[in-house]
């Protein structure tokens, strides 16, 4: 099977999502399967029953050809909520993420929690880099997030693989997004 690499550009695809924009969302929750009501393994389409202004996009996999739908939600300035399929299921929620503080996981983290927010809930935690961006995953809680561009290359340059990755994340970085994502195979999310 080939792998498939995702190369979005989500601030080209969402400069021009500010023309419909929703406010604030009635549903702030932000679980390990579900965003502002919009949950993984659900049918994409339904997504505009809870966001009727939901814009439909397309994602394309680098040099494979492969393409998949998602949908965008414009919340506010500089806010969005995306939701994606993949490309093995084109029907369903494969992955949500958000830009919006609306959104609240269990232990109070948010887009704009610091990492020393984050430090605080005595989560363990996972650093990796798919799709060429870091990503920290809270098992625990079972959501990934990035942090803000500077602190992410700082965080490249103090780990160097040698460090703790803990160590090397600076207090001060913020949270920029939030992921939640699963499989559909058995029809449950995260099977």
């Amino acid at each position: 099977m080939r792998r498939v690499v995702l190369v979005t550009s989500l601030a080209a695809m969402l400069s021009g999502a500010a023309r419909a924009q929703v406010g604030p969302p009635a549903d702030s929750t932000l679980t390990s399967i579900a965003i502002g009501g919009v949950r993984v393994c659900q049918p994409l389409d339904s997504v505009n029953v809870l966001y009727p202004e939901a814009r439909d996009t397309m994602l394309f996999g680098v040099g494979s050809g492969i393409r998949w739908p998602g949908k965008i939600v414009t919340l506010g300035k500089g806010q969005w909520l995306f939701v994606e399929a993949s490309f093995v299921d084109r029907a369903r929620v494969w992955r949500i993420t958000t830009t919006s503080p609306a959104f609240v996981t269990a232990s109070g983290l948010r887009v704009g929690s610091s990492f020393a927010d984050v430090l605080a809930t005595r989560e363990r935690m996972t650093f990796s880099f798919p799709e060429g961006r870091l990503l920290v995953g809270l098992p625990t809680e079972r959501i990934s997030f990035q942090v803000d561009d500077s602190s992410a290359a700082r965080f490249s340059r103090n780990w160097g693989g040698q460090a703790s990755p803990r160590a090397a994340m600076p207090a001060s970085a913020r949270i920029q997004r939030i992921l939640v994502s699963g499989s559909c195979r058995r029809g449950r999310p995260g099977t």
